[in-house]
């Protein structure tokens, strides 16, 4: 199931620079020009993945036909997550804030209190639809802020153990060190950042047991792909926010800055797509 899965979040990336934008963020609400937020209900969350609520398929990104899919999905990352940091000395629950880069509707942010039932929980996005949802519904149990496509994020140096991002250096074209360099700063020394690329890995697995995966076929159509695919350090196709991007794993590993340690590389780690995980170095 995980192959469709990926192929629908990857058409959904696609899609979302038809977001309505403003500045440079992607506004709640698109396309209009008044709305109202309407008191809640009063009901308490429950830290039970079971009774939170579930966001509405528009919402989903793409990760899942059901809601059954959806939320397996995210909690099989989770796990995987988990189970990489560990192999890396890194228990996630151990961790007394987290962050996750790139939330969406809290796909995967939903499930890490059964992993870090201490952590105090953070997401983000570009995404204001998405992040509102999230207030209205996830919250206290996860925090949430909507941030912009500037390197820039409202904490303060140090403030996390553990970062992660599911597919979102995929779409970072030419502000990727500085992205690096801003989430470096507010995680704590010894703390860890996890990210998943496309690499020369994930062209493999696009040629071989992914070939029938909608980005496979779309990537074929590319020259650029195609013509540079067995020979390059990095790939980009189409711009902005639905960006592809592709990194030879050596050549992102140069491109990390001097303020982490990497720790691993993990092909097939999130799909068709290779974790990294970096460890803050200390001052």
């Amino acid at each position: 199931m995980l192959p469709s899965i990926i192929k629908r979040a990857t058409v959904a990336r696609i899609k979302a620079i038809a977001y309505a934008r403003k500045g440079s963020y992607f506004q709640s609400h698109p396309g209009k020009n008044a709305y109202c937020i309407k008191p809640a209900d009063g009901s308490a969350k429950d830290l039970t993945d079971g009774k939170l609520p579930v966001p509405p398929e528009e919402l989903w990104l793409g990760y899942g036909p059901d809601i059954e899919t959806y939320l397996s999905s995210g909690k099989r990352h989770v796990t995987e997550m988990s189970r990489i940091l560990q192999e890396g000395s890194f228990s996630i629950g151990a961790a007394q804030r987290i962050l996750e880069f790139g939330c969406g509707a809290g796909r995967m942010i939903r499930h890490v209190p059964e992993f870090a039932p201490k952590a105090q929980l953070w997401g983000v996005d570009v995404s204001a639809e998405h992040i509102r949802w999230c207030v209205e519904n996830l919250t206290p149990v996860v925090h949430f802020a909507t941030t912009t496509l500037v390197p820039h994020l409202p904490f303060e140096d140090g403030f996390f153990d553990l970062i992660y991002c599911g597919s979102v250096f995929t779409h970072i074209e030419d502000t990727q060190e500085s992205w690096l360099l801003e989430l470096g700063r507010i995680l704590r020394p010894s703390g860890r950042l996890y990210v998943t690329i496309h690499d020369e890995d994930t062209v493999r697995l696009l040629d071989g047991d992914f070939h029938h995966e909608r980005l496979a076929r779309m990537m074929n159509e590319q020259p650029v792909y195609t013509s540079n695919k067995n020979n390059f350090n990095m790939i980009v196709v189409w711009r902005g926010s639905g960006s592809q991007v592709f990194y030879r794993s050596a050549y992102f590993r140069s491109i990390v800055p001097p303020i982490f340690r990497w720790v691993s590389r993990t092909p097939e780690a999130y799909g068709y797509q290779t974790a990294v995980v970096l460890e803050k170095l200390g001052d």
